[in-house]
């Protein structure tokens, strides 16, 4: 299936460089795999929640529900198909997270998201060793508003680590729905 979001623009619309790619079956992908950075630089595989089953490719979910719309009717009557990851947490240690992040020391990091939810409420970010208890960074966003917010979170990781099996960890209280999408864990270049 292929999908292009053309918004409700009425002018022209050139399309290009369009290729399809048959990968293997997501039954033989490892979820967990040593994740090289991809093209574009994020290390964060399915930051856009539009790929795999239920469209959560290579995430784990602990104490927390995750549900990703196919469609939003937005309060205008317009549509959107962005497929936003509405996360809700079960329990008390709610996260949602990736396994096989690649990161070395000395280097500067962004982690960003696009983040909605009541004012007040808010998600925290980790970055984790494989050992789960060496920290690389961590640092909780507050929802402003119900306005859509970009957050970011700059950070730097002692010299001398290199670790390809980090966990990226996104944990929120309960009670405390917030909506996700465009999560993005980049090494900042100058």
């Amino acid at each position: 299936r292929l999908e292009f979001n053309l918004g409700n623009s009425m002018g022209t619309i050139w399309i290009g460089n369009v290729s399809v790619t048959e990968l293997k079956s997501e039954d033989g992908v490892d979820h967990d795999m040593n994740k090289s950075p991809l093209s574009d630089g994020n290390r964060i595989y399915n930051g856009t929640f539009d790929q795999g089953t239920q469209r959560m490719a290579f995430w784990h979910m602990e104490e927390m529900e995750v549900t990703i719309p196919d469609v939003i009717v937005n309060d205008n009557g317009s549509e959107d198909y962005s497929r936003k990851a509405q996360l809700s947490a079960k329990g008390e240690d709610a996260k949602l997270y990736q396994n096989g992040i690649l990161i070395n020391g000395g280097k500067e990091y962004v982690i960003s998201m696009d983040l909605i939810g009541e004012e007040g409420n808010a998600v925290s970010v980790a970055l984790l060793g494989a050992d789960q208890k060496t920290l690389y960074a961590v640092n909780t966003f507050i929802c402003e508003n119900t306005d859509e917010s970009r957050v970011e979170y700059i950070f730097t990781v002692p010299e001398g680590i290199v670790d390809n099996e980090a966990v990226f960890r996104i944990s929120i209280p309960k009670d405390t729905p917030v909506t996700i999408d465009n999560v993005r864990l980049c090494e900042v270049k100058e």
